[in-house]
């Protein structure tokens, strides 16, 4: 394997076996949700352990293309939902981004590439 299929492989694993809630920062047990926080400095940031994130962290953890898809709707949906039967391509701003016999069709917060 080349180095950067084991880096990839790595990271992978990395990902898998480290939990969720170590890689959040706390201050107070409530951070937290059901776990403790435990730091190594009284006036440190310090790290949670434990079962579930309260409701903060998992808004935080939120990625921002999810919290368009909730605000706006999926654009793939829509998409469907409009364009029955057409093929729905790759993410575009304009009509030049699509190959030939493609319009860039906007819906929610992104364009797509639509057969027409």
């Amino acid at each position: 394997m080349s180095k950067v299929s084991w880096t990839c492989l790595g990271l992978c694993v990395m990902i898998l076996v480290c939990p969720v809630t170590s890689v959040i920062a706390c201050d107070t047990d409530q951070d937290c949700g059901v776990g403790v926080c435990i730091k190594r400095e009284k006036r440190a940031k310090g790290i949670c352990y434990g079962l579930e994130l309260n409701q903060k962290q998992k808004n935080r953890l939120q990625s921002p293309r999810q919290k368009a898809i909730e605000l706006m709707g999926d654009p793939n949906e829509i998409l469907k939902e409009h364009f029955p039967g057409k093929k729905i391509g790759k993410i575009c701003v304009v009509s030049t981004d699509c190959n030939k016999g493609q319009d860039c069709v906007h819906a929610g917060f992104e364009g797509r590439c639509i057969e027409m």
